[in-house]
């Protein structure tokens, strides 16, 4: 009976949480509809010693503002799977006895904190 209560505590906590995430994720995906310009390329002290070529800077610069694109699309995918879920799992919450906890929650609440987990791995990659 007691770890039942802890698991109910536990989910219904986890959907608070998962919750206040979501009110703050609408406006993090709005902020970041266009990426951001890129940086002004950095002087070296030695521009002799840099192998860098003019060609190779701008080619580079493109590849990285394409990895930029799918990163930001790949994370507006998964922000709108990780809302789909959490609504499910309230649904869910909602539908379950105080005493009891079904599997179907627990299993949802894992993968709202595995998805929740990769969006953050993904925000971070981009801040850097």
């Amino acid at each position: 009976m007691r770890t039942r209560a802890v698991k109910l505590r536990w989910a219904a906590g986890f959907a608070v949480v998962a919750a206040a995430l979501m009110l703050g994720v609408p406006q993090a995906v709005g902020q970041h509809a266009a990426p951001p310009p890129p940086p002004s390329p950095a002087k070296t002290p030695y521009p002799a010693i840099s192998n860098a070529t003019p060609g190779n800077v701008s080619q580079e610069e493109q590849m990285r503002q394409a990895r930029n694109v799918m990163r930001q699309k790949k994370l507006v995918e998964q922000v709108e799977k990780l809302q789909e879920l959490t609504n499910e799992l309230h649904a869910d919450v909602a539908k379950t006895d105080k005493d009891v906890l079904s599997l179907d929650v627990i299993r949802k609440s894992e993968q709202v904190e595995k998805l929740a987990k990769s969006i953050h791995g993904l925000m971070v990659t981009q801040q850097q």
